[in-house]
């Protein structure tokens, strides 16, 4: 791998944190989900950090937790969905490692989150998180590498993340 650092982007349920667990088992790296990464920073769940802190002051550790998970050297990096929200840190990944897309449609990604309670964006509502997906979408885009995880069993995403985008 030229560079060291994986990010895996996309909108929640995209399958970021599964995907990325199962690669780095396969690279041989470290794994790190940012979003665990803050809970355990900070002894809060997410909902927590939204209720006291609002979404700018959970973007704002998301930034922090990005740079310092950064430096571990090989790792795969699992994003919060709306880490792209920020320009810098879409410059940051694309300075420092590989960023790769994971995508999905609307539908497949709400049929996986809509019951997520720990998600607080999901209390928006289906017109809400639709329009926030449309939003990210351009965001995402500006990855490396996007890699469909429509209609693909997890062994398959993994198979064309080896092949297409590790070794390159």
């Amino acid at each position: 791998m030229k560079k060291e650092i994986l990010y895996l982007i996309g909108f929640m349920g995209s399958g970021k944190t599964t995907i990325g667990k199962q690669l780095a088992v396969k690279e041989e790296c470290d794994f790190v989900d940012l979003d665990d990464y803050i809970v355990q920073q900070n002894n809060m769940n997410i909902p927590q950090i939204f209720e006291q802190f609002g979404e700018e002051g959970f973007r704002s550790w998301e930034s922090q937790a990005l740079h310092q998970c950064s430096l571990q050297g090989k790792v795969i990096i699992a994003t919060g969905g709306g880490i792209v929200e920020n320009s810098e840190n879409i410059d940051f990944m694309k300075e420092n490692g590989k960023v790769v897309y994971l995508k999905a449609s609307f539908e497949t990604i709400y049929s996986r989150i809509k019951d997520d309670g720990n998600r607080p964006i999901t209390k928006e509502g289906l017109s809400g998180l639709k329009k926030r997906y449309m939003n990210r979408v351009p965001l995402y885009e500006k990855a490396d590498y996007i890699v469909s995880t429509e209609d693909k069993s997890l062994e398959e995403v993994i198979s064309e993340l080896h092949h297409t985008v590790m070794y390159k």
